[in-house]
């Protein structure tokens, strides 16, 4: 088997990022799965490759480089949404005949078998809708009201696309969550995975 995850970016200071990792350090290494790791940054994962042996068919970490551009959010990420597609269908190319799993934690892609949900949009832009109306901010925070309110239309119009499709399976990390796939996409068949808690270093 075959893990291609796509995360923009990976490292053990942020929750969603800190699980990822010791999900596929764990899978590769006490499992023997290969993983295709689609990423622009990337911090302490045991194991990373960028070029994997050609006698190794098993157990490794294998990072392919997704370039990064400067500007607003909105736009990094349409870049990376698009970045990320081409350079996996450059790189899995060789692929072809083996087992292939896209995983994905959230909206990184059209093409995700599987997606683990840690935040649904169309819930967190319901809270924050009143906040983003331009009579109640300044003049001067226009520009940043606009960049965020298109951000998060972008990023509902693709939960609407991709949640609905009945193909791809969603693991929400709580109850909570779960219960807000099936208010806005009618999904009643996610699993519940919570996030799991290290007690030797978190308390």
């Amino acid at each position: 088997m075959q893990i291609v995850v796509v995360s923009p970016f990976l490292d053990r200071r942020h929750a969603t990022e800190r699980c990822i990792i010791e999900q596929i350090e764990r899978l590769s290494s006490r499992y023997g799965w290969g993983i295709c790791l689609f990423s622009q940054h990337v911090e302490n994962v045991t194991g990373l490759l960028t070029e994997v042996p050609k006698n190794t068919e098993t157990g490794f970490v294998r990072w392919h480089r997704v370039s990064d551009i400067p500007g607003p959010h909105l736009l990094k990420f349409l870049w990376w949404f698009f970045a990320n597609r081409a350079v996996r269908k450059s790189a899995l190319k060789r692929l072809d005949g083996r087992p292939l799993l896209v995983y994905s934690p959230g909206i990184n892609c059209l093409d995700a078998d599987a997606i683990s949900v840690h935040i649904v949009f169309h819930e967190f832009y319901a809270r924050v809708r009143d906040e983003l109306a331009l009579l109640k901010v300044p003049i001067s925070r226009w520009p940043l009201t606009l960049h965020r309110k298109l951000y998060y239309k972008l990023i509902m119009a693709l939960e609407r696309r991709i949640y609905r499709n009945p193909k791809v399976r969603l693991a929400a990390i709580s109850k909570l969550v779960s219960a807000q796939l099936e208010k806005h996409f009618r999904r009643t068949d996610s699993v519940v995975i919570p996030y799991g808690v290290d007690t030797a270093i978190f308390n």
